[in-house]
């Protein structure tokens, strides 16, 4: 249970946090269930390589939530994660070198597992993120032809969506770091594999890092302004972009909606890219 303190955790009541692992078990579910009904040509090898990394996200993030993990040894499974995907098949195809892109791979499910992890400070606010981020990966995935892709990004909506009619303001569970490592996990796999034939290597890059801009900037943010105070990063604390707007009169739904906003735009931006 997450219970408010009067400072940093603003709800009124007690609220459960182990909503990831409803999140883990249903998109296990689904994404095993939905390529069986929508495709002749169901791959048990992506069905593995998607959901393995993100259960071990999942339960690794869970024992985060009951006990707090050191933050080297945080980073260190993190970094364990990405090479469970690596070893999977996912990895980022940027670079000519092998090994850079191996050592990017593994970065970015770092970077993007502690960016969500941090911008879930606000109720709906990582979930809504995820929906729209996926919903134009989805779109891409779908216009390239890539079947298998697009259908299991239509799962990660449906969980997305499903879990935010129960986290919006006011919320009544939270994804806890269980469910946001499991999420971003599959967030970070399933744009890696998004790979439009009609774009070369730098415009494909340019559309990943805006489908999650807005997360990767208060991310930003907050870490440098952190380390500006001498606070460790990892701090839990009330100095990110949507309480930033809370300061200034702004509820907790019009800020995740005035955030949403630019998030939205990015991600048309990401999808004009691709059309154009």
């Amino acid at each position: 249970m997450d219970y408010p303190d009067g400072s940093r955790k603003i709800q009124k009541v007690a609220i459960p946090k182990i909503g990831g692992l409803a999140v883990a078990l249903v998109f296990s579910i689904s994404a095993l269930s939905i390529p069986y009904i929508f495709s002749n040509n169901w791959n048990s090898d992506l069905f593995i390589s998607i959901v393995l990394p993100a259960l071990l996200a999942g339960l690794i993030g869970f024992i985060d939530d009951i006990r707090s993990i050191a933050p080297i040894l945080r980073i260190g499974l993190q970094v364990l994660i990405g090479a469970c995907a690596l070893i999977l098949g996912t990895q980022v195809s940027i670079f000519e070198s092998k090994f850079i892109n191996v050592i990017c791979t593994l970065l970015w499910f770092v970077f993007l597992i502690n960016a969500f992890n941090l911008f879930d400070n606000a109720d709906g606010l990582a979930s809504l993120t995820i929906i729209f981020s996926t919903t134009v990966g989805t779109l891409i995935a779908y216009l390239s032809g890539q079947t298998l892709v697009y259908i299991l990004g239509i799962s990660l909506i449906g969980i997305s969506l499903g879990f935010f009619l129960f986290n919006w303001n006011p919320a009544r569970v939270y994804l806890g770091d269980s469910g946001v490592y499991f999420l971003a996990t599959v967030l970070g796999i399933f744009l890696i594999r998004i790979r439009p034939t009609s774009l070369d290597l730098n415009e494909s890059f340019l559309i990943l890092i805006l489908l999650v801009t807005i997360p990767v900037v208060d991310m930003t943010y907050v870490t440098i302004n952190r380390l500006r105070l001498g606070i460790h990063p990892f701090t839990a604390g009330r100095d990110h972009l949507s309480h930033l707007l809370n300061s200034r009169g702004f509820s907790v739904k019009r800020s995740v909606i005035f955030l949403q906003l630019f998030h939205v735009l990015f991600c048309l931006i990401a999808l004009f890219i691709f059309l154009m």
